[in-house]
């Protein structure tokens, strides 16, 4: 069972040059490529959206904010499987996947930054947490980040085909589940039927094939008494 949190961001979207930022969080049973597309989910647990409380001056400033925020509640996450439910996670660091090439190059120490004392501290605590193994930070194109659907605004027909992703349908769910019950004793009412009717017809037919034979021996035994 390995914690793995999506982040995003979204730039200047909200009154009073807020920016909007989310994470959505899960669980996975298997280590895989995260680079390289989905990774398999079984059900989210959580997913945080809400507004980044300062203004920020770039949109890395604004991932690099929104990952920061999530970190602290992903090592958290780590602790509490590792220590209360003996959950090993990964010893590279439990997944943080963003979008935002700029944010992760500079928590990478890929890309050296310049003019960014305003977010330094998160920055720096980043870069520890990355360094002792407790995050492992890792890009991935935007289009298969499921934090995304949060901090953005979508027409209609974007959230009916994002909602199975997200949503468990309690309705159908429940009705899936009572026609399966019906049915599975609709069938095993109907199987007990058809082999207490073949039972019952194999019994009729013995007694009328032996009724068949006595008959045909008192026959016989008649004409060879005549």
């Amino acid at each position: 069972m390995i914690a793995v949190c999506e982040t995003d961001a979204a730039y200047l979207v909200l009154p009073k040059a807020r920016s909007r930022i989310a994470g959505h969080y899960y669980f996975t049973n298997r280590k895989e490529d995260y680079s390289k597309g989905t990774i398999t989910s079984n059900g989210p647990f959580h997913t945080e959206c809400k507004a980044l409380r300062r203004v920020v001056s770039s949109a890395a400033e604004a991932e690099t904010g929104d990952a920061f925020e999530n970190a602290l509640n992903l090592v958290l996450i780590r602790r509490i499987c590792e220590n209360v439910f003996n959950h090993p996670q990964p010893k590279e660091g439990s997944p943080l996947i963003t979008d935002n090439i700029t944010s992760t190059g500079i928590l990478t120490k890929l890309i050296k930054p310049r003019r960014s004392k305003s977010w330094n501290m998160r920055h720096h605590w980043l870069e520890d947490r990355i360094q002792d193994n407790t995050i492992q930070l890792i890009w991935r194109p935007g289009q298969f980040n499921r934090a995304d659907y949060f901090t953005k605004q979508h027409a209609p027909s974007h959230h009916r085909k994002m909602r199975p992703e997200y949503l468990v349908n309690v309705i159908q769910q429940q009705q899936r589940n009572f026609i399966d019950d019906y049915y599975t004793s609709a069938i095993r009412q109907q199987r007990n039927f058809i082999d207490d009717y073949y039972t019952s017809a194999t019994r009729v037919l013995l007694m009328n094939i032996i009724q068949q034979q006595k008959n045909r021996a008192m026959r016989d035994h008649d004409t060879h008494t005549h």
